[in-house]
């Protein structure tokens, strides 16, 4: 762990790991997957215990980031995004209609006001990006072999999303309604417990990390 970034009394730190270069090359998906929640668990624990020094000597923790070393592959249809306008649904059914499609089916995961009893202000997605890339370009050409669809648009949000906003927008096109609906729901179980995404969740009172499948 490292300070980068000084000024004054303001610093950001940086968290560099190399396993992240040697998980992708020497594992298989679901191996390099759970080695990666492992260092950033490892990474958020580093930070935690250097926050008492950090505070006792007045300063100011203005960012935090965790570098890949890793080349990960470029996105294509399936992306994490940084921002989600009202509109993401719309722009999400528009990139997978196609003359040979007979039914779109898709879904919108929202935040909601309310958790176990709790009220919720505010989620923090953070993700793997080069990882979560692959993983959902895989599950949807995946989904899109095995159901025939003509085409799938996976959109994740990552960083803060407000109550009552999208996180996940998911729209598939089909000959057939059966097969839309089916990839659709099956598209959107299988991310929760395979794409290393992990959310914050920020209620009164205090915040939490909520693991995959949530």
């Amino acid at each position: 762990m490292r300070a980068a970034g000084r000024v004054g009394r303001t610093v950001v730190l940086r968290l560099r790991f190399d396993d992240f270069s040697r998980a992708t090359r020497s594992h298989t998906l679901p191996q390099a997957t759970a080695h990666t929640q492992t260092i950033l668990v490892t990474a958020r624990g580093l930070l935690a215990a250097a926050m008492p020094t950090i505070e006792r000597r007045g300063i100011t923790l203005v960012g935090v980031a965790v570098a890949n070393l890793a080349n990960a592959p470029p996105g294509q249809r399936a992306l994490p995004c940084d921002r989600m306008s009202g509109d993401a649904l719309d722009a999400a059914v528009d990139e997978v209609r196609e003359h040979g499609a007979g039914a779109i089916a898709s879904f919108t995961g929202v935040v909601r006001n309310r958790n176990v009893g709790r009220r919720v202000l505010f989620l923090e997605y953070e993700a793997y990006e080069g990882m979560a890339e692959k993983v959902m370009q895989e599950l949807a050409d995946e989904l899109r072999r095995r159901y025939d669809l003509c085409e799938i648009a996976i959109h994740h949000r990552v960083g803060r999303v407000e109550v009552g906003e999208p996180s996940i927008v998911i729209a598939v096109s089909s000959p057939h309604r059966a097969a839309a609906l089916a990839a659709c729901r099956e598209a959107i179980d299988t991310l929760k417990e395979t794409v290393p995404l992990w959310k914050k969740e920020v209620y009164e009172g205090g915040e939490e990390w909520i693991g995959r499948g949530s």
